[in-house]
């Protein structure tokens, strides 16, 4: 690196702004410090930080509005209820028996252990495992491990059950039935729900991956746990709306008046989450009406210290999810800014006769159908009269609006709200489907472009028999960028 450098290994216990005040000019003693320093705005106005290596991503989660304005000493028992604490307690004490006797009374391993530190040891492990920590001591027998094992499982199943997570601002005002409803004020700039579920905006200031929903109307999310959920983004609008008008979507009119009461004093949305209908699988039904097995789903067990968003779950087996870029889809910047781009293009240098064509191609994972989708429902704000949308399908591996192995088109006029399963129940059929029987055009690339081709064909002739509109196609392609037949 043609000069010379010296490494030195700082102390532990030398503090971070003393590390910083080593590297600032007015007293620089080291050019180079490698550390894990937060890069907060004071410490960036003295010296220079690299791009971060690492995200930290420890929280504290506290309640905006805690239970009760007093702690107490046993507050750290909650979420649990003292019925569950204490059949955790008995599990533990019961394990430790079980893993002393396994372990004292071993004859396969010479044991020079006293029975008190054998006791401690069952009481450590069986502690530990619960709270899924690693635990430092060495069992020596399979019947002690086996258990671990189980108390480590059960350590799973209590974490899944209690860390759910609560929206900083946003509020549940209160339910009504038929169908049960329950009415969120969104104060956040984000949530999500998992499950697939029905969401009504009263104000219309939401939008779901790019599509803006409008007010009193309900539309079917479905955000199913194997694919990434789609997140409710607020935007600002100053749309207002009567309470004659939520009291037709609210029946109870004393929270229909809290509602709009809310929304007038400290802004936001009102959100009307219920059920997506006939939500149920066969097999489920049978088995609720089925007179040995029905009384599985009778059962209601407290678990839990409940709160409005934990019986929202409960109710409408709808859960609510803390919104990061990691566990829901929340559009990138490029996304938007790309999105706009391409829809002003549409928008003001289209005519009749020349549709505007948008092909969206890449390599595998790279978020095509991600994108097409979000362009779709940003696009659809803008249907109407003199404006139409048409989405051609021809990716074969992963149809959107048909099973697989089929091209087809489809004129769109409704959001794109879920996977490719759910377009297939929520939109309307393809106005033309091919089969070409594959999953994949490598084996016949050239079949595969003459049946582009021929759709392409088809929708010529039926363009010819309808009204002329300023139309946008949105071509979207395989995860295929490779061979003799790459796009020139």
């Amino acid at each position: 690196m043609h000069f010379t450098y010296t490494i030195n290994v700082a102390d532990p216990s030398t503090p971070y702004h003393s590390l910083v005040a080593l590297l600032a000019e007015d007293n620089r003693q080291y050019d180079i410090i490698l550390s894990n320093i937060a890069a907060t705005s004071d410490r960036m106005l003295k010296v220079d930080f690299s791009t971060p290596f690492r995200e930290d991503t420890f929280r504290i989660i506290t309640r905006l509005k805690p239970y009760s304005s007093s702690l107490s000493l046993f507050s750290c028992f909650n979420p649990f209820t003292w019925d569950v604490w204490a059949a955790i307690f008995a599990v533990m004490i019961y394990s430790s028996i079980i893993i002393y006797i396994f372990e004292y009374y071993n004859r396969d391993v010479e044991n020079n252990q006293s029975k008190l530190k054998t006791i401690l040891i069952g009481i450590c492990n069986g502690l530990t495992s619960i709270l899924i920590m690693n635990g430092d001591l060495r069992l020596t027998t399979t019947s002690s491990r086996l258990t671990i094992l189980g108390l480590y499982a059960l350590g799973i199943i209590l974490e899944d059950k209690t860390s759910y997570w609560l929206p900083r601002y946003s509020m549940i005002l209160g339910s009504f039935s038929e169908p049960p409803t329950y009415v969120i004020h969104f104060l956040d700039s984000h949530l999500t729900f998992l499950q697939s579920f029905q969401i009504c905006s009263l104000f219309g200031r939401v939008r779901i991956h790019g599509y803006t929903l409008p007010p009193l109307k309900f539309y079917s999310v479905y955000n199913y746990s194997t694919n990434s959920p789609l997140a409710i983004e607020f935007i600002n609008s100053k749309t207002t709306i009567s309470l004659s008008d939520i009291k037709s979507l609210i029946s109870d009119v004393q929270l229909a008046g809290n509602a709009l009461f809310n929304v007038e004093k400290k802004g936001g949305d009102i959100l009307l989450i219920r059920q997506e209908p006939n939500n149920e699988s066969l097999f489920i039904k049978i088995m609720r009406e089925h007179r040995s097995y029905k009384n599985w789903f009778l059962e209601s067990y407290n678990l839990f210290e409940q709160d409005k968003w934990k019986q929202l779950e409960q109710n409408l087996y709808i859960r609510l999810i803390e919104t990061t870029d990691k566990t829901s889809i929340i559009p990138r910047q490029e996304f938007v800014s790309t999105a706009d781009h391409i829809i002003n293009r549409w928008l003001n240098e289209t005519v009749e006769d020349f549709p505007f064509v948008v092909l969206v191609c890449g390599e595998k994972d790279m978020g095509k159908s991600t994108f097409i989708r979000y362009l779709t429902n940003r696009a659809l704000d803008h249907i109407n009269s003199k404006y139409n949308l048409t989405y051609f399908d021809c990716d074969i591996g992963q149809c959107e609006f048909s099973i697989g192995g089929c091209l087809s088109y489809v004129n769109l006029d409704s959001p794109l709200l879920g996977p490719p399963c759910s377009h297939i129940k929520s939109n309307s059929k393809p106005d033309r489907l091919l089969y070409y029987g594959l999953v994949s055009p490598q084996t016949s690339p050239v079949r595969y472009l003459q049946y582009v081709n021929k759709l392409r064909q088809l929708w010529n002739i039926d363009q010819k028999n309808e009204n002329q509109k300023r139309s946008m196609i949105l071509i979207n392609t395989m995860g295929w960028g490779t061979g003799k037949y790459i796009i020139e």
